[in-house]
């Protein structure tokens, strides 16, 4: 589990400043209200990311010191890219759009974080 904990951690959370945000020519089509049905802690395996808003995205923070957040963009209703690393991040909803989890997919695996708040 340490090994792969590790190997997860190294591929998601590179370095990034929250300074490239103010480089994005693409800001969310959602509006705040609907971005903040995204907002919350996510438990995946080994560790929690919080999402939070910050300048119109929804910004990711991994659990653990000495990380820092970085921002995801839309690429639909459900699906937000990084432009840290490959990934892509699906939230998944209930029938009543309610989100429940995110799917974080990268290099051909895909990790499932529950939404606990």
């Amino acid at each position: 589990m340490h090994t792969k904990f590790t190997f997860l951690a190294t591929l998601l959370f590179s370095s990034f400043s929250l300074s490239a945000l103010e480089d994005s020519s693409q800001p969310s089509h959602f509006s705040a209200s609907e971005l903040h049905k995204y907002q919350g802690k996510y438990q995946l395996p080994g560790f929690f990311i919080n999402a939070s808003i910050k300048d119109g995205h929804l910004v990711l923070l991994p659990s653990g010191e000495g990380q820092s957040g970085f921002p995801i963009f839309q690429k639909n209703d459900t699906e937000f890219f990084t432009k840290v690393n490959d990934a892509i991040i699906s939230f998944q909803k209930d029938k009543d759009g309610n989100v429940e989890y995110l799917l974080w997919h990268q290099g051909g695996s895909t990790y499932k974080g529950k939404k606990l708040n």
